[in-house]
């Protein structure tokens, strides 16, 4: 029978409190504060964690004015040896009476005890923190009489010993449970991450050619216009497919905290437009737009911004049926910030599931998600990037059939120096012909992507393999690279460094694989441009164009 999995939700604040002895935590600042206390502990002084914790130790347990003793001197004594010395310090025997509480009388109840106190370390051999284990033993003195005192204190010395050997022990275990959770943890994110980025890929690559056959088809102007209908309509599922494949590595980026914002500032009006226009292009006389705020300008990555606006609205767009309002508005509630308000008319969110709308893979009611599709993480983005923007987003609805509102509150700027997102300028439909080596092993998107760039007037040598693209190169001159990173007998990595150094040849690379680390590799390999899969027409011919002017 193998070891039982390591439990990452083991609370060792609960199996502190609940141990048997009677251990107190203190801080190793000049009023020894106290961090913890166990369950054992409070009993035995009488006191209760929430009056303690976060108190100066002596404060809470002073000396009896009325019996003065040296149990607090040697107590403290014992605590600042510890500290200068990182080692475990020994209290044989003290008198240390015990403050009773109000509703037990109040004075004070004379008590011994014998103690240990430990230092506990970091990874630097610093003291941290002080572990006072303490006993009582005022029966055993009174049983045993003064007289048995010295012998006492040296069978609790030898004692004690041998229990901190045991603590040294537990906390050892203890630390290395800590560092066996935390591998764990490493090893499940890395895992993750791996397979999230071999979904991407095995996602995207058939998507490539299904895009790339789209856009062969839109270069024919006579066809009807019900074909044309069925030729945007196959687009949008396919670009649809692939924002559903961004969404899960974006959760993965934010989690990670590897998402990179550029900031500039913006016009958030002209943001909105945008998003508007391009989610509901197909209803804008449905969609109501007011832009009220005098101030607009924010503070932002104009990519992001524009992204957090198109999650909402394809929500609303989404869950709003056709010829039902949706009304985007702007205010300025408070001085110094932008309220971004989406309200729609749909389907609405029931109440108990509103306080969740925001969880990774919500979607509230199955027939919902059945009925709407989705993953379920396009809020969740949303609402980690309004936070990365240092906004907030809320959720309200009424119910199920009753609509839903989104506000979105974002920090304003001057407009002084304000930038409009660079637009990317479409390039012209001819280019130079070109001898472009295509290296791709998937047969669909080969031979999409092929008859695509010989329309385009480039002279196209196709390749497979690695073998074959090196081979193909001696052959004849190229003046550009296109290729899978993927390949039966090396990668994409390999062609480019060879022909990069052979032939000092300029590149695309074009793969399912699109996290950060990716897109970093293809540029140290020589790629000038990296295209995540699913790939159109426009951006190969923006990628060419850039790459070889």
């Amino acid at each position: 029978m193998g070891h039982q999995p390591v439990n990452p939700q083991l609370d060792f604040r609960a199996l502190f409190e609940s141990v048997p002895g009677l251990y107190l935590v203190v801080n190793v600042d000049p009023q020894f504060t106290i961090l913890a206390a166990s369950d054992s502990y409070l009993a035995a002084t009488m006191t209760r964690r929430e009056e303690i914790l976060g108190r100066p130790t002596f404060e809470v347990f002073p000396d009896n004015p009325e019996r003065p003793n040296d149990g607090e001197k040697q107590i403290r004594a014992s605590f600042e040896r510890v500290i200068r010395t990182g080692k475990p310090d020994t209290v044989a025997v003290l008198k240390y009476d015990i403050r009773r509480p109000a509703s037990e009388g109040g004075g004070f109840e004379e008590r011994h005890w014998r103690a240990v106190n430990t230092p506990l370390l970091n990874e630097r051999g610093a003291v941290i923190a002080i572990i006072h284990r303490a006993e009582e033993v005022t029966e055993l003195l009174r049983m045993r009489g003064d007289s048995a005192r010295h012998l006492l204190a040296a069978e609790i010395a030898r004692e004690s010993e041998s229990r901190l050997l045991q603590l040294t022990k537990e906390l050892t275990a203890a630390k290395e449970l800590a560092e066996a959770q935390r591998l764990a943890a490493v090893s499940a994110n890395l895992a993750k991450d791996q397979f999230l980025a071999m979904l991407s890929h095995e996602l995207r690559t058939p998507l490539t050619p299904v895009l790339l056959t789209v856009s062969l088809l839109e270069r024919f102007e006579n066809l009807p216009g019900e074909v044309q209908d069925d030729i945007q309509t196959i687009r949008r599922n396919v670009e649809l497919e692939a924002r559903l494949i961004d969404d899960l590595l974006d959760l993965t980026r934010i989690t990670r905290g590897t998402l990179q914002l550029h900031f500039e500032t913006v016009d958030a009006h002209l943001l909105i437009r945008n998003a508007v226009n391009l989610c509901c292009q197909q209803r804008l006389d449905d969609v109501e737009v007011k832009l009220d705020a005098e101030q607009h300008h924010v503070r932002a990555d104009p990519a992001r911004l524009q992204q957090i606006f198109w999650n909402v609205l394809s929500n609303a767009d989404k869950f709003t049926p056709e010829g039902e309002r949706i009304t985007v508005c702007t205010s300025n509630a408070t001085s110094g910030h932008l309220v971004v308000e989406i309200s729609d008319h749909g389907v609405g969110i029931d109440t108990s599931v509103l306080p969740t709308v925001f969880n990774a893979f919500q979607q509230g009611d199955a027939s919902l998600t059945r009925n709407f599709g989705g993953l379920g993480l396009g809020l969740t983005i949303t609402r980690q990037l309004v936070e990365a923007h240092q906004g907030t987003i809320e959720a309200f609805s009424e119910g199920r059939m009753r609509g839903s509102k989104f506000t979105i509150d974002l920090p304003t700027v001057s407009p002084a120096i304000t930038q409009e997102p660079t637009r990317v300028k479409l390039p012209p439909a001819k280019q130079s012909p070109m001898r472009i080596l295509l290296v791709e092993d998937h047969v669909g998107t080969l031979k999409a992507m092929t008859k695509l760039l010989n329309g385009l007037g480039h002279r196209v040598i196709t390749a497979s393999t690695v073998k074959e693209a090196l081979a193909a190169a001696e052959q004849e001159p190229i003046d550009l690279v296109v290729s899978d990173l993927g390949l039966p007998d090396g990668s994409g990595h390999d062609v480019m460094r060879a022909l990069r150094a052979r032939y000092a040849v300029k590149g695309i690379a074009v793969s399912g694989f699109g996290m950060d680390e990716d897109i970093s590799r293809s540029a140290e390999s020589g790629f000038e441009k990296h295209l995540t899969k699913p790939v159109d027409l426009e951006r190969l011919q923006a990628a060419i164009q850039q790459t070889t002017k």
